[in-house]
């Protein structure tokens, strides 16, 4: 937010930014500039399905389950956009200059249209592929538009952020998920990357352009100084993950990749057993992933907390995403006979998953 600061003062000018920040028994020379300060602060755009947490801030941004939401304080001005091809970005922007709009007085009628300024949009935030939202794989054409979106916008001051708590590290077969699509899509590269979990810490990685100016003191907080064993596990971890795996000998990222796609084929040919003596019904579908990110979806949500309950039941620890996907999350060293023990467990599960429901469901008849 401080950057988008600094380039609202350049544009307007030292005494016009001022104005803006002057709150405080101040009152400014132009009214207009009072209403831009106190009631449109920098917007931020992220998207439905996504999940950056749990405290103010990105709880606000997270839009994937009610749950998670509901009840808890949120932050105005973040935008929820499509994390499919049908979204709009020009639908939701207005490319007037902003000070053209307080010239004008349009700045009000422009966000009660649910309109972001350009000039006051300050971030773009994504998951590579989300999780909580179902471990959903962006489409080539959403990409597209972001990716022009961010090509044509981007000098007007805005921070493209790449959550990769989840994609990071390797999980995906690159060492950010991110990188899956800028290699295609280059205006997809981010400002700042975001990593925990399998780093064991929190960590923001931005490039240097976006501090080198920063005044003293700006940047900091209570927790800054991290949790000494966490950095190290991660230092170790991140040490290690330079090596090569030392079993099959192949660079971890490349491992990733190959038993991704192998575990993928077990839940294809899982699949596949499954309908031949399921007929009336597909209870693995739409199975997809990246790397060791894999989910599938199963017939519904009723299901879908039976099955991990069974599994939990048979010592196989598996997570629901979304409405009805149940998501595999593999470490990057898995080798595939993890993957086979992984499948002959899960489809245990569904079966003990599927007696379950035909017996609730004839209990039911019997009470009828």
């Amino acid at each position: 937010m401080f950057n988008k600061f600094r380039q609202v003062r350049q544009r307007l000018g030292e005494r016009l930014y001022a104005e803006m920040c002057a709150q405080l028994g101040i009152v400014p020379l132009r009214p207009e500039v009072d209403e831009l300060w106190s009631n449109y602060p920098f917007f931020v755009i992220s998207f439905h399905g996504a999940f950056h947490g749990r405290t103010g801030s990105s709880n606000t941004l997270s839009m994937s389950k009610l749950a998670q939401k509901e009840g808890y304080q949120a932050i105005p001005y973040v935008l929820h956009l499509p994390y499919d091809a049908s979204v709009d970005f020009q639908r939701h922007i207005e490319t007037t200059p902003l000070e053209t709009l307080i010239a004008k007085r349009q700045l009000r009628r422009v966000v009660e249209e649910r309109k972001i300024p350009i000039d006051l949009l300050s971030a773009v935030i994504m998951e590579p592929i989300q999780g909580e939202g179902g471990y959903v794989i962006p489409e080539d054409e959403f990409l597209q538009k972001l990716s022009d979106f961010l090509g044509a916008y981007r000098d007007r001051g805005i921070c493209f952020i790449s959550d990769e708590v989840q994609a990071g590290l390797f999980r995906t077969g690159e060492f950010t998920g991110m990188q899956n699509w800028y290699q295609r899509y280059p205006n997809l590269r981010p400002d700042i990357l975001t990593f925990a979990k399998p780093l064991h810490v929190g960590a923001a990685v931005a490039e240097k352009r976006w501090l080198e100016d920063w005044p003293a003191g700006k940047f900091s907080g209570t927790w800054s100084e991290g949790n000494l064993l966490g950095i190290a596990i991660a230092y170790y971890s991140l040490e290690e993950l330079k090596q090569r795996h030392p079993v099959t000998q192949q660079p971890y990222p490349d491992h990733a990749k190959s038993s991704g796609a192998y575990l993928r084929q077990r839940l294809a040919d899982l699949a596949d057993r499954l309908t031949r003596q399921y007929r009336e019904v597909h209870l693995v579908s739409h199975i997809r992933g990246v790397g060791q990110m894999n989910a599938f979806d199963v017939p519904t949500k009723e299901l879908q907390s039976e099955i991990v309950y069974q599994a939990f039941l048979h010592g196989l620890h598996l997570l629901g995403t979304g409405e009805r996907s149940i998501r595999l999350f593999g470490t990057v060293d898995q080798r595939q006979r993890e993957a086979d023990m992984l499948v002959h467990i899960l489809e245990d599960a569904i079966r003990a998953a599927m007696e379950h429901s035909r017996s609730a469901t004839a209990q039911r008849r019997c009470h009828v």
